[in-house]
């Protein structure tokens, strides 16, 4: 087993310069200075913005397997005071990636000690997945053209769920996604004359109605839909002047990619008819777009024959998670298994202030994904 200290000691470092999506820099030298240690056959840094890749080579030809951790954090403070706290204000890994990297990191220290035999072991450290933008940039620019991975593994602490349980599902694992933002633009006017205007509040009101009675999924719709309004406001706040102008925001989910384009094209067309019977210019934009996360059945079956090789409890859950994962844009580059590590059923809640990585999953963690990757070992 690695030296679970150093693998701690790591844990803190990154948690104590927490920095947030596509801002990683303090995070990745931390990274690239520890795998230095490690003696990848070779290190590759600034993939895609930030990202740090190490491979380690066999002797003898075979398939390539990645394992990926994200690294970002998120824009909470934390209540948990330690002597290692987050000293950046406001921004602190309330959603633990810093032990994933921590992880993973462990396992390439694995590595320099236990090569593998055959083909290749690639794990990738990965920027901006809060934002959904740290995946696709990594594919769009083909920093994974050359590699080729033939699996890829990614993994998330999960509270609620008893510590170091290996969490899996079939097919879907993790909702699709998006941010919708509407902005309605008419007329101001006096509040004593609002008939001279172009008020948006009727056509908000509208909009309201439209995402409640979406959510109870009329006919169309295959599986899990909901529409979270987050946002509204209209005009200014003052009592003299009708409003010209509204904003909604919106989060858009769906268990399948299929349900998401049948919510925009639904969306769509009440846009259209808003915009004729309110005489309104209405924009609509889309952010934070995560597609549904789907397991390949092969990628699958090695993590859970992994974990039965380890004797862990695996948790296959009957339902897709509702939260989002960037991993999801892998699926169309290879087999793909994102799965969950569980952080304890008393652990606080994913983005919740009173949450720490629960350092004590670590060890059993990576000696797991030195389980993923036995057959490299063969």
């Amino acid at each position: 087993m690695e030296n679970i200290a150093d693998m701690k000691k790591l844990r803190h470092l990154l948690h104590q310069n927490a920095e947030v999506s596509g801002k990683e820099i303090k995070t990745s030298t931390i990274i690239e200075d520890f795998l230095k240690k490690q003696n990848p056959d070779t290190l590759l840094t600034k993939q895609g913005g930030n990202a740090i890749i190490a491979i380690f080579n066999g002797m003898k030809p075979g398939f390539t397997t990645m394992i990926r951790a994200d690294m970002d954090a998120v824009k909470v403070s934390s209540s948990v005071v330690n002597d290692y706290s987050s000293l950046n204000k406001s921004v602190s890994h309330q959603c633990g990636h810093d032990g994933h990297s921590a992880i993973l990191a462990g396992l390439a220290s694995f590595l320099n000690k236990n090569r593998p035999v055959n083909g290749k072991i690639v794990l990738l450290f990965q920027p901006e997945e809060e934002t959904g933008n740290g995946a696709k940039r990594i594919i769009s620019k083909g920093v994974l053209n050359e590699i080729a991975p033939d699996f890829i593994f990614g993994y998330h602490n999960l509270p609620g769920f008893s510590e170091n349980t290996i969490i899996t599902k079939e097919g879907t694992f993790a909702s699709a996604s998006s941010g919708l933002a509407i902005e309605l633009k008419g007329k101001n006017a006096h509040a004593a004359n609002p008939e001279s205007g172009i008020s948006p509040v009727l056509a908000v009101m509208s909009l309201i109605d439209f995402f409640e009675k979406l959510n109870k999924k009329p006919s169309g719709f295959k599986d899990f839909i909901l529409n979270t309004i987050t946002h509204v406001s209209i005009g200014k706040p003052v009592f003299g002047i009708s409003p010209g102008s509204a904003k909604m925001l919106v989060t858009l989910r769906s268990f399948s990619d299929t349900d998401m384009n049948l919510i925009i094209k639904k969306i769509s067309n009440k846009i259209l008819e808003l915009k004729v019977n309110h005489r309104l210019e209405i924009k609509t934009s889309l952010s934070d777009v995560f597609p549904a996360l789907v397991n390949n059945s092969e990628a699958l079956a090695i993590v859970e024959q992994a974990a039965r090789k380890m004797k862990i409890k695996i948790k296959r859950q009957n339902e897709p998670f509702r939260w989002s994962e960037d991993f999801a844009h892998y699926n169309n580059i290879a087999k793909t298994c994102y799965f969950g590590i569980g952080a304890g059923k008393d652990c606080p809640g994913l983005h919740q202030e009173s949450y720490d990585f629960p350092d004590s999953i670590i060890p059993k963690s990576i000696e797991f994904l030195g389980a993923l990757c036995s057959g490299h070992f063969s």
